[in-house]
């Protein structure tokens, strides 16, 4: 009864304080109610490193091939400048593009490594100038830069050198660790031949997660400090493999046909048994064949497609092609389907969830590249050249046909982009163009052909989107019949190609090729001079690895 009085009491009381007041009647309280401050979420910011500005680009340089007097350089291009410097006084010398991680899915390729003479220099994309980090008293016998966590600074360049005897691949090598942002004064780090072997792995987001280092007779997995965390015995460095790194399931090895795939918090959590998902063929973990899409991956085995589940392990045969030709290329994928090369010649589509395939393109030649519902591709002979883009979003039908656009006198370039936004490709169609000749050889009139024998005459390149399959930018053109060397990569919005000039010279050296994905009318050729046989120092990579796996080594 006592505790329904007080509860009336109190339904009266709030009853008259929305009326004006509850108390003795004398003394009114104006005051606001207190205000209730609700804490702020708190945002755990992912590990991330600034990118750096894209001031310069390099590319290097040989001087005079196959002669006494062959030389190799390192050059650099500034982009602002428009002017090429060689950064290499003496020779021989040697290059690389380390791909840099710096978090949240990003990563440079823009920094530039050089060995010359026992001097260790480094090129940054904002610096207008080398900075030498180390001298050596011998020749670099093998180098490999290794991340130790994100940005440059956070990178550590791995030198065997040679020892007593002076020559490589000895006992006595030698073996020294040095920071890629090391002062010359500072003495260089003692190394050990496993840091050669050292495989990194990461967090979902590219922060650095620990190390494989395999053995004679154990696989170690050592934490981002390089601590040993834990040794696995049977998965030796003879029948180890890592194919791919993606999302919480980020490792997949391989050994005694067995299928591993755990996230680098999971290897290196000792108290974690590590159980294999399923059995395969150990010969078929290529990552050039093998593609995954969320909580499925994709493979190929032999003859068949195989679709394997990150969440228990089901391993079921998707397709078997084995009546429809001999698989050939890397495997792709769209967001419905697989792509798959046939015999070298024949494009594939095989649907995710039934499996059935069908031929999309027919001929092919040279690699393809997809976006999310697009196809690009080619085909080249001596005499015939064409380009296709394939729109999957309104019907999955072969080509020539509505719904894939075919270019005559064309080829596709595919570009791996290094961005703020992440690491992803972008598609260039080069279309050669007739024209008549300057030089006829009588007086009837005759033409120098678009395409011919892999030369296509005055080509235009024009940037296209990869996932909608649109043009965007018209960024140039070349003078005279030219020849796609190599595909570069583009750091930014800035890129090198290298093209060869004139076949009727069959000694034409490759020049290098800069363009501005952001810019109309920017490409053009930057080649110093023809007697160099220029060269991109890191080629666009197609297959799924991610980029951190790849390129880091002289």
């Amino acid at each position: 009864m006592e505790k329904l009085q007080r509860n009336i009491l109190l339904s009266l009381c709030l009853s008259s304080l929305a009326l004006g007041g509850c108390g003795d009647g004398e003394k009114k309280d104006d005051s606001s109610p207190p205000v209730v401050v609700e804490p702020p979420d708190v945002i755990v910011e992912e590990p991330q490193e600034p990118f750096p500005v894209t001031k310069n680009l390099f590319f290097s340089g040989l001087q005079n091939p196959g002669e006494d007097t062959e030389k190799n350089f390192a050059f650099r291009y500034d982009i602002t400048a428009g002017s090429v410097y060689r950064q290499s006084p003496s020779q021989p010398t040697s290059t690389l593009a380390p791909v840099i991680p710096l978090g949240k899915s990003r990563a440079s390729a823009g920094y530039m490594l050089m060995i010359e003479s026992g001097k260790l220099f480094l090129g940054r994309p904002d610096q207008s100038s080398l900075t030498q980090v180390s001298t050596l008293a011998s020749t670099v016998c093998a180098a490999a830069v290794l991340p130790e966590g994100l940005g440059y600074g956070k990178s550590k360049i791995t030198v065997r050198t040679p020892g007593a005897d002076a020559t490589c691949a000895n006992e006595d090598d030698a073996y020294f660790k040095i920071p890629l942002n090391a002062a010359v004064t500072d003495a260089p780090g003692n190394g050990a031949a496993n840091d050669l072997s050292l495989t990194p792995f990461w967090k979902t987001n590219w922060a650095l997660a620990g190390y494989l280092r395999p053995t004679a007779d154990s696989l170690e997995i050592l934490d981002a400090q390089g601590a040993l965390a834990r040794s696995i015995d049977g998965l030796t460095s003879a029948d180890f493999d890592y194919a791919f790194t993606t999302g919480e399931l980020d490792m997949l090895l391989t050994t005694d046909s067995q299928v591993f795939a755990n996230s680098g918090a999971e290897l290196l959590d000792t108290g974690m048994a590590l159980t294999a998902l399923t059995t395969i063929d150990a010969n078929v973990m290529d990552p050039a064949k093998t593609v995954v899409d969320g909580d499925t991956v994709y493979l190929i085995d032999g003859a068949l497609v195989r679709k394997i589940a990150l969440e228990g392990g089901a391993n079921n045969i998707l397709h078997d092609f084995t009546s429809e030709g001999s698989i050939t290329g890397r495997l792709a994928q769209t967001t419905d389907y697989l792509v798959i090369a046939l015999d070298n010649i024949r494009l594939y589509l095989v649907d995710k969830v039934t499996g059935e395939s069908r031929e999309i393109i027919n001929p092919i030649s040279g690699d393809y590249l997809t976006g999310a519902s697009r196809i690009y591709a080619h085909y080249e002979n001596a005499t015939d050249a064409r380009a296709y883009l394939v729109n999957l979003e309104l019907a999955a039908t072969a080509c020539p046909g509505a719904h894939c656009a075919v270019t005559e006198n064309a080829h596709w370039l595919y570009f791996q982009t290094f961005k703020e936004v992440g690491v992803n490709y972008a598609p260039v169609l080069m279309t050669g163009e007739e024209t008549p000749d300057p030089n006829p050889d009588d007086s009837v009139d005759s033409y120098v052909p678009a395409f011919e024998n892999g030369y296509y005459n005055r080509p235009v390149f024009n940037s296209y989107n990869l996932n909608e399959g649109l043009p965007v930018l018209n960024l140039g053109r070349l003078n005279g019949q030219n020849k796609l060397i190599q595909t570069g990569v583009v750091e930014q919005t800035h890129g090198l190609f290298t093209m060869e000039n004139n076949p009727d010279n069959g000694d034409e050296l490759a020049d290098v090729i800069y363009f501005n994905l952001s810019l109309a009318s920017s490409l053009k050729n930057i080649s110093r001079s023809g007697s160099i046989d220029e060269k991109v120092l890191r080629e666009s990579d197609l297959s799924q690895r991610s980029p951190l796996r790849t390129g880091n080594r002289f």
